[in-house]
């Protein structure tokens, strides 16, 4: 009885032990400090223990980027609206932007 109380415990702390992980995000507050006709910078904050980060633009993978906090979008159309995704590897999770429009509306 008190070596399966022991491992039942044992497991019980485990799982406790990667809740954090496994609800950590990759980045938090993603925005937009610089928006022209045709480039959009992304920045955000990391989260401790995350360094590498998978872009989305409109829900298509368009970059991996590692060790910074920003990634600038150009090639843009002018006048178009873009929403962008910053998704963590591994076990974290993601940010997004809210619809992003470039500027050169006529």
């Amino acid at each position: 009885m008190k070596k399966r109380l022991t491992k039942v415990l044992m497991g019980f702390f485990m799982i406790i032990s990667l809740v954090p992980a496994m609800t950590a995000n990759a980045a938090t507050g993603v925005f937009t400090p610089i928006v022209t006709s045709s480039i959009i910078v992304l920045s955000w904050t990391m989260q401790p223990g995350e360094t590498t980060v998978q872009i989305y633009q409109n829900g298509i993978y368009i970059a991996t980027v590692a060790n910074t906090n920003n990634y600038p979008v150009s090639g843009l159309s002018p006048c178009t609206s873009y929403y962008f995704e910053v998704r963590g590897t591994g076990s974290y999770s993601s940010t997004s932007t809210p619809w992003v429009s470039t500027t050169g509306c006529s």
